[in-house]
């Protein structure tokens, strides 16, 4: 009697750059292709870009980056030739004029070698940026998404207006998942010292709110002289190291702010575990700041500015304050510091609370297994 024969697994195609550069798109990626080499069912394989080799030439034109398309193309070819493709998970470029060529660019031989494409909008802003586009223009980014898309994942529910802008119905809602590093005897250092000690993780520009969270640092100062701030991240151009270091002397905070560049693996986990306190202050165009559940996996309150999907990723029960962007953000962001700072008494239940939170929705395991869910779920 012969044995039963295995259930098929499906080759799915992750596309995309994963580290180096740090950045949250490659790390997901890369997060991606690990966890799925642990399962039964789906037989994960890279689809390697290298447009991005360094952040200072990020969202801008290149000769080696039209280059890199067509080398980009030709790893797409030699995957296929050897063997199906059941599915390609394909990470959406942006609403820059760069990333929106390399999907007009990649996404219709993508379209071609899989009978299945998946459009992972981890970079979010095309809702905003379509209405702007000539209509002609606005009109082929509509029928390339519409065409090569079978389907959208997004990050929040936020995030679903930009595949619904272009015309895509199959939307669902993909958290991201980050390792839990947390270690207890790293953080029984808080609160044990007058000083606290303010985190922002990521890139380092006005859009990420930098410079304004800076701002609301000194506003606080006169009353609060224990505070400290860690920027950790590489900058982004066209923001440069000397505006960072031109913000922090015309505030008067040399003393106060300390910029050790990009942390990785243990130093950016002791980063975390020495800090009392993480803000994420960007408004940037991006539904889902990987940084905020890093924060949280720590048990660290969070300030966070109220923008796209940020409050339903840190969720209504979060341990920590909302500073709205409007009037100003360094108003808003002041506003907000200055709320936590007034129930330091609670920052470690606020944390317990976040950490909670991550431990419910933001495991490796969650992430796998929504991911699974969603690839399996429509064979």
């Amino acid at each position: 009697m012969s044995e039963p024969s295995e259930e098929p697994t499906l080759r799915v195609l992750i596309a995309g750059q994963v580290p180096p550069p740090v950045g949250g798109q490659n790390r997901v990626i890369k997060r991606m292709l690990d966890l799925l080499e642990t399962s039964s069912r789906v037989t994960p394989v890279h689809w390697k870009f290298e447009f991005t080799r360094d952040w200072k030439y990020a969202r801008r034109f290149q000769v080696s980056k039209f280059v890199e398309g067509f080398r980009v193309w030709g790893r797409l070819i030699r995957l296929r030739c050897q063997g199906r493709i059941d599915a390609i998970v394909f990470p959406s470029g942006g609403p820059q004029t760069v990333p929106l060529v390399r999907d007009a660019m990649l996404l219709p031989a993508a379209r071609l070698a899989s009978k299945r494409v998946i459009i992972h909008f981890q970079s979010s802003g095309i809702a905003e940026r379509l209405p702007s586009l000539p209509n002609p223009v606005r009109w082929f980014f509509r029928t390339l998404y519409q065409v090569c898309g079978d389907e959208a994942w997004v990050l929040t529910p936020y995030g679903k207006e930009d595949p619904e802008s272009v015309g895509m119905e199959a939307v669902a809602v993909l958290p991201n998942g980050t390792p839990d590093h947390f270690e207890e005897e790293w953080v029984r250092s808080r609160g044990t010292t007058p000083e606290v000690r303010i985190l922002m993780v990521g890139h380092i520009c006005e859009e990420k709110g930098v410079p304004d969270t800076l701002e609301a640092v000194a506003r606080l100062i006169p009353d609060h002289p224990e505070l400290r701030v860690t920027v950790v991240g590489e900058r982004l151009a066209p923001y440069t190291l000397e505006d960072l270091k031109a913000k922090i002397k015309e505030l008067g905070l040399q003393e106060m702010v300390e910029v050790p560049g990009v942390l990785r693996g243990e130093a950016l986990s002791r980063a975390y575990a020495e800090a009392d306190l993480f803000v994420f202050a960007s408004q940037a165009p991006e539904s889902f700041g990987l940084v905020m559940i890093e924060a949280m996996q720590w048990a660290l309150p969070l300030v966070v500015t109220d923008w796209r999907g940020n409050t339903q990723v840190v969720t209504e029960a979060f341990g920590g304050a909302v500073a709205p962007v409007l009037p100003d953000r360094v108003t808003g962001l002041t506003q907000a510091l200055q709320e936590v700072l007034e129930k330091r008494s609670e920052w470690e239940e606020m944390g317990e609370t976040n950490r909670k939170i991550y431990l419910e929705s933001y495991t490796p395991e969650a992430f796998h297994t929504k991911i699974e869910e969603l690839l399996l779920g429509s064979e």
